[in-house]
Parts: structure tokens; sequence; C-alpha cells
């Protein structure tokens, strides 16, 4: 990847934009008490799932255990993420030192949109895309605060970019395995990916035939499992139980398959009061743990398997929200002043437009399409990006790329399903800009050779 100074001064750019962010966020913070609402840690640790990192992060640093409360052995969360903070807490006393980390692996990431894209788009395409990402309100957030979606981005698109992006050589295939075990680590979503790299390294390499092939899949697995592996031992020397986390099976069933009985039967329905009563029989604690998905699985396989096309549909359905959420709704409800919220219309008497749709409520989604004018025109600029992204599937030109793009983002999409919040797009959303650029520069171009004509 060969970098010029245009680049690097626009990635130092987007770091910039980045810091003043945070500094700007600290003192906000700071003189109005609290940014989301609660009081008991400060900004940057933010929301509900930041605290918990931190606290991992925290025991990793001074008692060397990877656990909550001291006592119990963590397999909820995945021990990437922890294990960076506990290193920035060792090696200059403090967590929030994470965040220029992060600021840094987002001048990374730049690097890594603008160099994919590069393959999709002429220079100044991909340069546009990488911006885009980086300036957008999502990306400036997570970086400057203490959660796992930079770091986790960083090391997926290093992934992308060493296996199918550089120079095919065996060493890159292997650091790419590395790199995506990495990101497993920090986001156990991208255990699969995997199978999905596979099936695209054998149509790239299926001309130079089956050993070929071989050689490159077992490079890119063995890196891969030479970084996951330790931890499923010791997972399984904790717990009995072979696993990475119980996160995936802990969303199922306490989430998913809550709502699809609540929408399917009702939410005072017997099939729904039996089985809120079945998961809340169980501690809390308990569904958290590996050996807690042992528990869970006796009461939701049961209506997997008497619903199972019902329920695809619901989860297909309900996915849709992975796409067409916003972003700034999303950040809105994440800085808990009086001023933003009434600025963005976020008050208890605006509702949310997609539960609105969803339920067949017109008049009250109109209602929040007028409250929330900002947000109504993020919704309408994100789908027209959607629209643009999806319409690469009928361009001939750089076939492969685009739907090994396509299958990525198509993959976060399903298997965050029901669950999806704007943040949980934000690993594909770099990918979903190249792809919209790639529509706007074939739009582009037909228009030239129209107007030529």
């Amino acid at each position: 990847m060969k970098l010029n100074k245009k680049i690097i001064i626009l990635a130092v750019i987007v770091m910039f934009v980045q810091s003043v962010a945070f500094f700007g966020l600290k003192i906000l913070d700071s003189r109005t008490g609290d940014l989301d609402g609660d009081k008991t840690y400060a900004f940057p640790t933010q929301g509900q799932d930041s605290p918990e990192f931190v606290k991992l992060g925290h025991n990793l640093a001074t008692e060397g255990r990877f656990t909550l409360d001291g006592t119990t052995p963590e397999t909820f969360r995945t021990i990437g993420y922890p294990l960076i903070l506990a290193f920035m807490e060792k090696t200059l006393g403090s967590s929030v030192a994470t965040i220029f980390l992060q600021i840094i692996l987002s001048g990374g990431i730049f690097f890594l949109i603008w160099n994919i894209g590069r393959n999709f788009l002429t220079e100044n395409w991909a340069i546009a895309a990488a911006l885009v990402f980086g300036l957008s309100p999502s990306a400036i957030f997570h970086s400057v605060v203490l959660l796992s979606e930079i770091p986790f981005i960083f090391f997926f698109l290093f992934s992308i970019n060493l296996i199918f992006f550089a120079h095919d050589r065996r060493r890159e295939i292997f650091l790419g395995g590395i790199a995506l075990g990495i990101a497993t680590l920090i986001r156990p979503i991208s255990l699969y990916l995997p199978l999905i790299f596979a099936i695209f390294l054998t149509f790239k390499y299926w001309k130079l035939g089956k050993k070929f092939i071989a050689s490159r899949l077992l490079l890119m697995v063995l890196g891969f499992i030479l970084v996951i592996f330790p931890y499923y031992v010791r997972n399984y020397k904790e717990t009995g139980v072979w696993g990475i986390s119980s996160i995936t099976t802990y969303n199922l069933a306490r989430y998913n398959i809550r709502e699809f009985l609540a929408e399917k039967f009702g939410t005072g329905s017997p099939e729904s009061l039996n089985y809120n009563k079945a998961i809340d029989s169980i501690p809390v604690e308990r569904l958290r743990t590996l050996e807690g998905v042992r528990d869970l699985i006796p009461i939701y396989s049961p209506v997997l398997k008497s619903h199972l096309v019902s329920y695809a549909v619901f989860h297909v359905v309900e996915t849709l929200k992975f796409f067409f959420s916003s972003n700034i709704r999303y950040l809105g409800t994440q800085i808990q002043i009086g001023a933003v919220q009434k600025f963005l219309g976020l008050n208890s008497s605006s509702p949310d437009l997609l539960h609105e749709l969803r339920a067949g409520h017109i008049l009250e989604a109109l209602k929040a399409l007028k409250d929330q004018a900002l947000i109504t025109l993020d919704r309408l600029l994100t789908v027209v990006i959607i629209l643009l992204a999806t319409g690469t599937i009928f361009i001939k030109k750089n076939r492969y790329n685009i739907f090994l793009l396509l299958s990525l983002i198509a993959y976060f999409a399903v298997l965050t399903g029901p669950v999806s919040i704007p943040r949980y797009r934000l690993p594909v959303e770099g990918l979903i800009i190249i792809l919209a650029m790639v529509s706007l520069q074939s739009l582009r171009k037909y228009r030239n050779a129209f107007s030529y004509s």
C-alpha cells in the first residue's frame, strides 16, 4: 500500500477532528454533570456496555483475571477490547488513554477504506469514501468513547485488505487470518467470517488449481485459529463448555424470540407468558455464562422448531432496522442533554418512526417525521446510500469485489438481526459508502457518455 502526502494529510485531519470532538465532549460532560444520564461514571465511559468493558479491563490490569465481579469467569464479552484497556491502564496509568489509540486506529481505518475503495473507484472517489466515513458523526462519536467498535473495525478491514487486496502472497493471507482472529476476540460476530472469506478465495483462485486454493485457505484458517483457540481453551477450563461467548444465544433467547412471540401471538398470550416465565426463572448472571447456554437451549429450541418459517420471516423483516435506522437519532439518545434532545425532537411524546411504521400507525409515523426533521433527513440520506449500494448488483464491472462487499454487509445484517441499532452497522458502513460511491461514479460516467453522444 503506497501512501502519498495527500492521503497522510487527510488522515491526520480526520484524527484532528476526532481529537477536537473528544475534548469538546469531555468539557460538555463536565459542565452538564453527565452526558448519558448516569452519574456513576464520567465520559468517555458511555452507555451500558462501556462501564463493563472498563471494569473488565481494570480487573485484568490489577488482578490478572478476566472477570466482572472478581470471582466469576467472564464468558459473555470476549477478551479482546478489555485486553486493550488493560494494556493502556498498565502502561499509561488510565484506560482513558485508549481513546488516543482509537483515534490513531481511526486514521488507519481511513487508509484501509481508501485502499479498498481504490479497487473499485478512481483515486478521488476512493478518498471521498474514506472521508465520508471518517468524518461521519457516528464514526467520530465511537472513536472517542470506550467501546469496542473502532478497534474491531480496524482489524476487520485490515483482514479484508490483507486477504483480498494485497499481493496474494502467503504471508498476507496468514496475517489476514491473524487480523480476523483479533477482530473476533474483540467482537465474536466475526466468528463465521472465515466461511465467507473461504468462498470468495476459492472463486478468486479457481483457475490456479485445488492445491493452490487449499494452501491459501489453510494459511488463513491457521492464522485465525492461532489467535482464537487459546481463548476457547481458557473458556473450556473455566466453564467446561467449548465456546467463544454466550452473547449470541443470550440475544436470541432473551430478545429475538421474546419479540417474535409477542408479535405473533401478543404479549398477553400463553405462548409469550410461558416463554417469558421460563426465561425469567433463570438468573441473568447465569444466562450470561456459557454454562447458562445449556439452560436456554431447551427453552428456545422448541419455539424455533415449531415456528421456523415464521421466525425466519420475522428475523429478515426486523433486519431492515440494520439498514434504515438513524445514526443521528441513536447519537441523540446517547447524549442526554435537554437542548440536544429538544433540537432533535427526542421527547416522550415523539414516537420512533420505524416502530410506528411496523405497527401500521401512520399518523404517529407522520408525527415523528414532523417533530424530528434532522433525523428524518438522516433517514432519507441513509435510504439513498443503501439504495445506491444495493444498485451495484447491476454493475458488470468488478463484479467479484462488489459481491464480496455485499456478502459481508449481508452477513453482519443477518447475524445482528432484530437487536440492530446503528452502532452495530458501523463496521460495514465504510463498505456501504464505497459501494454507494461505485454507483455514483457509474451514473456520472453514463451521464457524461450520454452528454457526449
